[in-house]
């Protein structure tokens, strides 16, 4: 995080509206691990929340480098100040030191409703700008919607990145109201994507 004025930000892990955890952002990682109860086979509404910014004019404190685990899995968030191409991406490998392999992306959903970002993005040329994957992964058959790019990556050499994905709407039942379900028709299917128990629109 980012202090202003001696001011340090501070967040509310919300679930489905519900806090259930707050913090600061210069706080130890540790402090940071919350527990909470989730009906299975349900979509829920996973959101780290500024409470102590402005709410017009310049932020007072800001959030950076959000990144969320849920069951042990990185769900990559967006940064509030990423209003351009950087420091917002679907799935990301940071820092620049990871000298990543065999990192695969492949039926997802990587959805923004502001700025611009790629499908995917890696920090390690930064630090090793002739690292080539000697074992690259796959990064494919994502649907990439509103203002997300197909991946571009140059550590997968010449390995094609998104080939088959699709840039298209993956028809949410009601993403203004947080009901990110799929509809029957969502062109996600024709990549063969799974539902996993969760509910479609009744």
């Amino acid at each position: 995080g980012r202090s202003f004025g001696g001011t340090s930000g501070t967040f509310n892990l919300e679930i489905d509206g519900m806090i259930v955890g707050t913090g600061a952002a210069t706080e130890a990682v540790s402090h940071f691990i919350f527990k909470a109860a989730l009906a299975p086979h349900q979509s829920h509404r996973i959101g780290i929340v500024l409470t102590n910014g402005a709410e017009t004019g310049s932020s007072t404190t800001a959030l950076h480098n959000l990144a969320l685990f849920v069951n042990y899995t990185a769900v990559n968030l967006v940064a509030p100040e990423a209003n351009g191409h950087f420091g917002s991406y679907g799935f990301a490998a940071i820092p620049d030191d990871l000298m990543v392999s065999n990192f695969s992306v492949t039926q997802n959903i990587v959805y923004r409703n502001g700025g611009l970002s790629q499908d995917t993005y890696d920090m390690t040329p930064a630090k090793y700008p002739a690292y080539v994957d000697p074992n690259p992964g796959t990064i494919d058959s994502n649907i990439l919607y509103l203002n997300v790019s197909k991946a571009a990556d140059a550590i997968f050499g010449g390995v094609a990145l998104d080939e088959n994905s699709l840039v298209a709407d993956p028809l949410f039942v009601n993403p203004s109201q947080g009901d990110y379900r799929i509809q029957a028709g969502s062109p996600s299917f024709t990549l063969g994507f799974k539902t996993n128990g969760v509910p479609l629109e009744p």
